[in-house]
């Protein structure tokens, strides 16, 4: 009896041993031996993922403001966890997030260690082959082919806004833009809208989810595992646990449907899909060709889709109703496009306008969409920072929300002034990455301009708006849960229709 007590304390004191020696060696590893050791930063953030835990979870998506900081401090490049470094200088922007063959950056895992879409593609190959089988489809081209249809949902939420008028109903605009944006990717992607702009609430259950789910992000960035556990239970189970996900079942079931048929029939009625693209792609494997696939791909298109679209649309309305100096000075600029009504407008006939340009490029700056870094590492290759050597596999990231209120380019930079874009366009083009860049730059990019443009263009010109309990606080993003969010009690950007000037 004696023995077996003192084998089990001798047991124990060799397990205790062993876990005291293997925490001693990842502190001297990660503090002294690692390669990133030399790298400027908090001690706390280089020996813990805590750090990060902290400012991300515990303080609800304010670690990149905490990175700021860090940059005010140690300068451009700040080792932000024991792996990861953060560099704020955008003329390194293009090595973290370079493009070509020669110069390959994988993602890293973060929300599950799954990477069944395009956006989820660890390994910069494996991404190449599933953008190639999509490119086609968000190319300028196709999207100029759209723009009837895109028209033809934002005509349906004039009719909306001009019911509106009638009933002096207030409305959060940024309900209004996801229904819009919404309905518009999923036409595109399935040739069946989500029908939003015909609801009463324009789709607010399914649109509420999109919008909360988003705070989920730190955890999933701290423990993917979690998320990968969540997802094997189906979702029609959890909807039972909580009613308040019936919504999303109902949404999955729907998307299954239309995929399930894209997957299984011809195009119908004429209509070339997203989804039938990347059924015929020959670049795409067909072990690729699932229908669990291509509702991760539709997840993604439909989030990226709806939500970053939505909230710049809604800071360009916020500014734009509480200035009228500037709507004024819109306004005139559009009558030469739009004043013949017989003439429909198109994205070709607004590029040209440079204050309507300039207000939806600030729209898009001000509304921070993934404001918060997108790390990569380089597989191949070794690169060099300020001295600083880092190792191929090193995590790398930069951030758009610094990158993009950089006062060295943008004077006052949390001001809304669409003539910073009249006098330096181009140059000021180069420090503007709310998109990202390189070979994994949003390949959304022309619809979303397609969508702000028409809609701009057609809701400025007819209605005049007045906001309703709304202040600048509502619009200004307090959050990164990997999309900017205002504060958390913000109750969006309310509206009223006051007038409808096709009357």
């Amino acid at each position: 009896m004696e023995n077996l007590q003192l084998n089990a304390r001798t047991l124990l004191t060799v397990a205790a041993s062993l876990i005291a020696l293997r925490i001693t060696f990842t502190v001297v590893y990660r503090l002294y031996l690692s390669p990133l050791a030399k790298i400027p930063g908090p001690r706390l953030a280089a020996l813990t993922f805590f750090y990060e835990f902290y400012y991300d979870v515990v303080k609800r998506g304010k670690f990149l403001w905490k990175i700021q900081e860090l940059h005010r401090q140690y300068g451009p490049i700040v080792r932000i966890n024991p792996y990861e470094v953060h560099i704020n200088d955008d003329s390194f922007y293009d090595e973290i997030y370079a493009s070509g063959p020669h110069h390959p950056r994988n993602k890293i895992r973060f929300m599950s260690t799954h990477d069944e879409s395009m956006f989820d593609s660890y390994a910069a190959e494996t991404h190449r082959v599933r953008r190639a089988a999509l490119s086609g489809s968000f190319s300028k081209q196709s999207i100029r082919a759209l723009e009837p249809q895109i028209l033809q949902t934002i005509h349906q939420l004039a009719g909306r806004m001009s019911s509106l008028r009638e009933s002096g109903e207030v409305v959060n605009f940024k309900a209004l833009y996801s229904g819009l944006t919404m309905d518009v990717i999923a036409q595109y992607c399935f040739g069946e809208s989500m029908d939003n702009m015909k609801q009463d609430q324009f789709g607010k259950e399914l649109l509420d989810f999109f919008h909360e789910m988003p705070q989920a992000h730190p955890i999933g960035r701290m423990f993917p595992w979690l998320f990968d556990i969540i997802q094997k239970i189906p979702i029609s189970y959890l909807a039972k646990l909580d009613p308040k996900l019936q919504p999303l079942a109902d949404y999955d079931k729907k998307i299954s449907g239309q995929i399930s048929n894209v997957l299984a029939k011809e195009k119908k009625d004429g209509i070339r899909t997203v989804f039938h693209e990347m059924r015929d792609s020959k670049q795409l494997p067909e072990a690729d060709k699932t229908l669990e696939r291509f509702k991760s791909e539709a997840a993604i298109f439909l989030g990226a889709g709806t939500e970053t679209t939505a909230a710049a649309l809604t800071t360009l309305s916020f500014h734009l109703t509480e200035n009228p100096d500037m709507l004024t000075t819109l306004r005139k600029e559009l009558e030469t496009v739009t004043a013949d009504a017989s003439s429909p407008i198109t994205v070709a006939k607004l590029e040209p306008l440079p204050y309507l340009t300039g207000v939806i490029q600030e729209g898009i700056r001000l509304s921070f969409g993934v404001p918060g870094r997108l790390p990569r590492y380089a597989p191949t290759e070794d690169l060099v920072y300020a001295g600083y050597k880092l190792p191929r596999g090193t995590r790398m990231s930069s951030s758009s929300y610094l990158i993009d209120t950089n006062e060295e380019h943008y004077p006052d930079p949390f001001k809304f002034d669409p003539e910073r874009w009249m006098h330096g366009k181009t140059s000021l083009s180069r420090h503007f990455v709310p998109f990202c860049r390189g070979s994994r730059q949003c390949i959304g990019m022309n619809l979303a301009y397609a969508e702000l443009y028409l809609t701009v263009a057609t809701i400025f010109s007819r209605f005049d708006l007045e906001l309703v309990g709304t202040t600048k606080r509502d619009v200004e993003i307090a959050h990164d849960f990997f999309v900017g969010m205002p504060p958390l009690d913000s109750k969006g950007v309310m509206v009223m229709v006051v007038k409808d000037r096709s009357e």
